[in-house]
């Protein structure tokens, strides 16, 4: 028999886990007449046309009633549609409704920009190995293979992708660009304020030495296409772009394949891919700090000033951090403490978003795979793994890789 799972539930009906949890009680104790699927000792949702319509009955019941004391609504600010473009306020208005998810990509907008930045170089002047320092020394430690792996071409693209403020591969830029082999530098990122600071940076570094091109992307949904394909013949013949996912960002994304699958499709079959993770150990399981000395807050401030400009207070919500065993993820999320209502207009059209009290709503995630596991993952995105190697303290795995190539289309015709 077809069951619904209860995050299926939740999700469809807009509803709590708990609420779910309810139907379910209810249905045992004969005061609701869903038909259920047992399974290991525990009960489920029968997915059948008549449990459907008693499902719809009983979501619409339970909105009807909702308890004003502890029901509040809401409207998204001015800043927030200075913000964001009518596409990312659907995009935004749909993950809530979709997934209870508030993609942490769009925390990387605005003032978010200005505080990634000050957290980045914190994080830069910090002793400790962390995710910029680590990301820097690994890179150093294996720049005898780099020069190896470029050594035969006269220039070299780099392509920095989900640029941060660009801290974490200045010191490789530095020396390709001493090498006298920089041809582009072009940073992909979905914000434009994002790339607005890691310009400035850019700018201040190199004193006007180093151009940075700017490309405008959701790598979650695009390749980068030709961006990197040069007019200028005579540089363009002998030259191999290096693409970089530094910081561990690869982590954050739902579909780590889909994300290199997209760079692949970007990629010659001689351009090098580098990417940087966070190990899965008992540390990088139990770190979950965003903030700079100046913000103490448990969800960090690019996430509050999300839920800021939608109106959401702190007071409406619990904030829980947690490492979900079985998804291996290290997750950050909200849980409500009132039934609320997010009312948006888009493209003049309103739009109501409902949340139960209880209601998980997911603010950021991390995968942690094993090393294995994410060879893997490049291997079935169509590369090639060159070298791994590990920061010193072991948090930290490096990879190069590059295209796979068929070995039909690599041996020259008889």
């Amino acid at each position: 028999m077809k069951y619904y799972k209860y995050s299926q539930l939740v999700k469809e009906y807009n509803v709590s886990d708990r609420t779910v949890r309810n139907w379910v009680e209810a249905s045992l104790k004969g005061k609701v007449d869903l038909k259920l699927h047992e399974a290991k000792g525990r009960y489920y949702v029968a997915n059948s046309v008549a449990n459907n319509a008693i499902l719809e009955s009983l979501a619409d019941h339970g909105k009807k009633y909702r308890n004003s004391r502890s029901s509040k609504s809401v409207e998204p600010n001015r800043s927030f549609y200075e913000t964001y473009s009518p596409d990312q306020v659907v995009d935004i208005i749909n993950s809530l409704e979709k997934n209870h998810e508030l993609p942490w990509d769009y925390t990387y907008f605005g003032n978010s920009a200005e505080y990634w930045d000050e957290y980045l170089m914190e994080l830069h002047a910090a002793k400790n190995g962390n995710v910029i320092t680590n990301s820097i020394e690994t890179l150093k430690l294996n720049y005898a293979y780099l020069d190896a792996l470029i050594e035969k071409y006269d220039h070299v693209n780099v392509v920095n992708v989900c640029v941060g403020n660009n801290i974490a591969i200045h010191d490789l830029l530095s020396r390709i660009k001493a090498s006298g082999k920089l041809n582009r530098f072009i940073a992909a990122d979905i914000s434009k304020d994002m790339l607005d600071v890691a310009g400035r940076n850019i700018d201040r570094w190199f004193s006007g030495s180093v151009k940075m091109e700017r490309c405008l992307i959701d790598i979650k949904r695009q390749s980068l296409g030709l961006i990197t394909t040069d007019s200028n013949v005579s540089t363009g013949e002998n030259t191999v772009n290096i693409f970089i996912l530094a910081a561990a960002v690869i982590a954050n994304f739902d579909s780590q394949q889909r994300v290199l699958e997209n760079l692949n499709a970007s990629m010659s079959k001689d351009d090098i891919l580098i990417t940087t993770d966070k190990r899965d150990t008992p540390q990088s399981r139990s770190f979950f700090d965003f903030n700079t000395k100046n913000d103490t807050s448990m969800i960090g401030f690019r996430r509050k000033d999300l839920l800021d400009k939608l109106g959401v207070e702190d007071s409406f919500y619990d904030v829980i951090q947690e490492f979900n065993e079985s998804l291996r993820r290290k997750i950050l999320r909200i849980v409500l403490k009132v039934d609320l209502t997010l009312n948006f207009e888009v493209l003049g059209k309103r739009k109501e978003v409902y949340f139960e009290k209880g209601t998980s709503i997911m603010m950021w995630f991390a995968h942690s795979p094993t090393d294995a596991e994410f060879v893997k993952i490049l291997e079935n995105s169509g590369l090639e793994l060159l070298m791994s190697a590990q920061s010193l303290d072991q948090e930290l795995m490096l990879t190069i890789s590059k295209p796979r190539v068929s070995q039909s289309t690599s041996r020259n015709p008889i």
